[in-house]
């Protein structure tokens, strides 16, 4: 009598090799596709985030634009330059009660009378109004945005910029920023209303 023995053959074995290995790769395959779209979706949400945070602070610069009625223009574009121009207060030094500083930052002393003493300061109700005034600047070099507050020491605002515009509508001024990251683009949009200008 005989007895078979009890076992897998080869082809059985090649079969389930075969089959694991296929389930493997296409696994592998959809693994890999999630893991480039999260890579993708990351690297959209940074790029959208640094041109947001750069068009935030140019916004809130222009929002102040003209305030006490700063000299000039409040806002305008200068060979790509964007020009933001506004007069922050300075109070005296309470240190020196008879001493005024006007807004070019040259100080007056005085005694008595400080209007005859110091007549080229803007003098209201006895008091003077006493500003800094500030003119920032604004430019793309290259691909990076650039921000300035004397127009020589230029500081990185963003990079990856592709595009800087701004389009001046009255008291409203319009801005786009686009950047590029590879082979992902953005474009962030923001309207500022001029609201410290001089009636």
């Amino acid at each position: 009598m005989r007895y078979r023995e009890a076992g897998t053959s080869l082809t059985e074995v090649l079969v389930t090799t075969g089959v694991a290995g296929l389930t493997a790769i296409l696994a592998f395959g959809i693994y890999a596709r999630g893991s480039a779209a999260y890579r993708m979706q990351a690297r959209s949400v940074a790029l959208e985030q640094r041109l947001r945070a750069a068009v935030e602070v140019i916004a809130r610069d222009l929002r102040q634009a003209g305030y006490l009625g700063s000299d000039g223009a409040p806002v305008e574009v200068d060979d790509g330059v964007l020009l933001v121009r506004s007069a922050e207060p300075r109070p005296p030094d309470p240190d020196e009660p008879g001493r005024a500083i006007d807004a070019e930052g040259h100080a007056c002393s005085f005694q008595g009378d400080p209007t005859t003493a110091c007549p080229a300061l803007d003098w209201a109700e006895g008091r003077v109004r006493v500003v800094r005034l500030v003119t920032h600047r604004y430019r793309l070099t290259g691909d990076v945005l650039q921000t300035s507050s004397d127009g020589e020491a230029w500081s990185p605002l963003a990079a990856g910029v592709a595009e800087f515009r701004v389009t001046i509508e009255g008291t409203l001024v319009h801005l786009v920023v686009s950047g590029r990251d590879d082979d992902l683009e953005r474009t962030v949009t923001s309207a500022a209303r001029l609201r410290n200008l001089p009636p």
